[in-house]
């Protein structure tokens, strides 16, 4: 419900619930991220994978989306490319941010090919810190997501 302050407050209390728990802190981390506390999802997330490396995708999937949110995209490319199937929204907003124009666009022609329906408006449904949103849809916008 975009209260971030209250979501890192919880995801802080159940981490101290679960500590040993890799699956519990890599989804937590999310949220974190989400609150603009990414620093602290990063943390979570390598000792997630640490503790279970042979753990879900979706661990570095988290982390690739830690790295984005907080400005770390060569980072975020490394671990995109770790994935078997790498989020295409994600992987067009750090193209973006690592310059690479034309591999943005294509990634989301491809997305928009396979989710016709798909704009801004649904990317902007994601809790984000509002500093975090702006960032994330402007690199959308200039892939190529339409407003609407």
């Amino acid at each position: 419900k975009k209260d971030f302050e209250r979501s890192v407050t919880e995801a802080t209390r159940a981490l101290k619930l679960l500590p040993y728990d890799a699956t519990s802190r890599a989804d937590l981390a999310e949220l974190m991220a989400n609150a603009g506390k990414t620093d602290e999802a990063i943390d979570w997330l390598l000792e997630s994978i640490k503790r279970d490396p042979q753990g879900p995708e979706w661990y570095r999937g988290n982390l690739a989306w830690a790295y984005y949110l907080a400005g770390r995209y060569e980072q975020s490319f490394a671990e995109l490319q770790k994935l078997n199937k790498p989020k295409p929204l994600l992987l067009a907003a750090v193209y973006i941010r690592l310059g690479r124009f034309g591999e943005a666009r294509a990634i989301l022609q491809s997305f928009r090919t396979n989710n016709p329906a798909y704009t801004l408006i649904d990317a902007a449904r994601w809790p984000l810190h509002a500093p975090l949103r702006h960032a994330w849809l402007q690199d959308l916008r200039v892939a190529g997501l339409p407003e609407n």
